[in-house]
């Protein structure tokens, strides 16, 4: 595998196809959900759902937020990015388990999209992350297909780029 800035780490379970059909999906017809679990991210959702809304045509495209039921802004800042954006497909689905396995499951259960995009709450994918995925995807003989992102780390002074 070659690897550069924009290198696919195919073993990595970034994104995977819902069905197992051998069949090439097509970026211009494919539907996507991205998937987001999340507890008390208020600090970092509305960056990240700035970063994602351009990431995929808004017909074919959802964002489904899997809440542990957080107790900071988390849901009033998707509630404002909602209403700042409205041709962008945003739901919120609790999750009272409060863990991630449970949330992944929640959010694939509630998803639309024939793709589904596993995304962290503190994650900043690259642009075109979605759109190039879908593309990788479309071949055949791939699966399961994910980029390096950035990630957000709290530190004593500051947050910082990873």
């Amino acid at each position: 595998m070659v690897q550069s800035e924009s290198a696919l780490f195919v073993e990595r379970a970034g994104l995977a196809r819902r069905d197992d059909a051998a069949r090439a999906l097509s970026g211009d017809t494919t539907t996507v959900s991205v998937v987001i679990p999340c507890f008390n991210a208020g600090k970092f959702i509305e960056k990240l759902l700035q970063n994602l809304q351009e990431q995929y045509s808004h017909e074919r495209y959802e964002i489904v937020v899997v809440d542990g039921l957080s107790t900071d802004r988390t849901r009033a800042v998707i509630s404002e990015f909602v209403v700042e954006h409205p041709g962008v497909s945003v739901r919120v689905v609790d999750n009272p388990a409060r863990n991630i396995p449970a949330a992944l499951n929640l959010g694939i259960a509630e998803a639309r999209g024939e793709v589904i995009v596993r995304m962290d709450a503190h994650s900043i994918p690259p642009t075109n992350y979605v759109r190039r995925c879908v593309e990788v995807l479309s071949d055949p003989e791939i699966s399961v297909v994910g980029m390096p992102i950035r990630t957000y780390r709290r530190t004593a002074r500051a947050l910082t780029w990873r």
